[in-house]
């Protein structure tokens, strides 16, 4: 028997599979390792009930992979979610049918994961594809990484596929889990992101809303032309890859109100690794950027950002030529100007102290 191994209770990896090998620990969380017949490893489970079960076959545990396997076929373009990790043997029989798409292995349990890589065998399948490893005990938080992942690759379609010795080890999690993925995978959301757009003089438009100071006064000055204004309230978290409850947020409201555009201030709410200016661009949604500070100091961070859908404007025509340079195609000139319902003309006689020089705006 092995002994169990405290690690973090949930996580996902989307880093090169050897990085992953070298945090695997190398206990597997009181579970059994056996030997099959044919002499291939095995693990032996304790359930959520208590009873002692083997994940695969203690004959030919290969065998029954491939026969179970058998019949799949699996689109192409797709991005495979496996839920259930047990030995591998069934990912082994999965990967062979694969060229090159996108997997993501769902385990319960951290460590049996090291059961999984330690294998030598399989390590040279899962580097041909482009993994990602998710494990913890929340399938909530499984499924929004799942929903990052699928945004961050175009909204591909989900193909879903279980273990089913995993499922009836510990069915209190798989079975809510596969629910929630098996939901997700039957929407064709992205038939629901592409529409025409731009028919009417009247325009739906989101807003990025990042509490920016100049957002509340460019949503007056849309409304009073009378367009349709509508605000996504936006947090690209800490490390400024975007947050899985935003991307939600941001889906939920183009599908709800089928805008004509996005607008942002500064290129906020974007992440640094393109994720969003991929989904716009995949979903072929029109989006702008306003920008009222430096856009060669924000975007020298930013390096994944150009995209066909993208418009940028700036408040001095001096960064136009620049940015064309580094491939942005369509740059606008659109100065600053004020709110005429806050700042007005004053007519009133009193005299104020001129200067010949004047500052008007935010520092902070």
């Amino acid at each position: 028997m092995l002994s169990a191994t405290a690690h973090k209770r949930s996580g996902l990896h989307d880093k090169p599979p050897q990085t992953f090998y070298q945090q695997m620990p190398d206990t597997c969380c009181g579970h059994e390792v056996i030997t099959a017949r044919n002499g291939s490893p095995v693990l032996r489970v304790t359930t959520e009930d208590s009873r002692r079960i083997t994940l695969h076959s203690l004959r030919n545990p290969q065998h029954e992979a491939r026969c179970r396997c058998a019949d799949l076929v699996i689109p192409q373009k797709s991005i495979v979610i496996i839920v259930g990790a047990g030995s591998g043997y069934h990912i082994e029989a999965i990967l062979e049918k694969l060229n090159h798409e996108i997997v993501v292995i769902v385990e319960k349990e951290f460590a049996i994961l090291r059961h999984l890589t330690a294998r030598s065998c399989i390590k040279k399948q899962l580097e041909k594809n482009q993994l990602f490893f998710l494990w913890g005990d929340d399938p909530e938080k499984v499924v929004s990484h799942v929903s990052r992942i699928q945004v961050r690759f175009g909204m591909k379609r989900l193909v879903v596929l279980e273990h089913e010795p995993s499922v009836h080890a510990f069915p209190s999690y798989y079975q809510p889990l596969l629910s929630r993925l098996r939901t997700i995978a039957a929407t064709n959301i992205v038939s629901k992101l592409r529409y025409d757009k731009f028919k009417k003089t009247s325009l739906s438009i989101i807003i990025l809303h990042s509490r920016y100071y100049l957002v509340p006064e460019i949503i007056r000055a849309l409304r009073s032309l009378g367009h349709h204004v509508h605000t996504t309230i936006i947090a690209t978290g800490t490390d400024r890859t975007g947050t899985p409850e935003m991307l939600e947020g941001i889906i939920k409201n183009i599908v709800h109100y089928q805008p004509d555009f996005v607008l942002t201030v500064n290129h906020l709410g974007f992440d640094r690794e393109g994720i969003l200016t991929r989904f716009f661009t995949d979903i072929e949604l029109p989006y702008a950027s306003w920008y009222v500070d430096s856009p060669t100091f924000i975007l020298e961070d930013f390096q994944e950002q150009r995209s066909t859908y993208l418009a940028l404007f700036v408040w001095d025509r001096d960064y136009c030529e620049d940015l064309m340079a580094r491939g942005f195609e369509r740059v606008f000139f659109l100065p600053l100007a004020t709110d005429t319902g806050i700042f007005k003309k004053n007519s009133s006689p009193q005299k104020f102290p001129g200067a010949a020089v004047g500052f008007v705006g935010n520092s902070g």
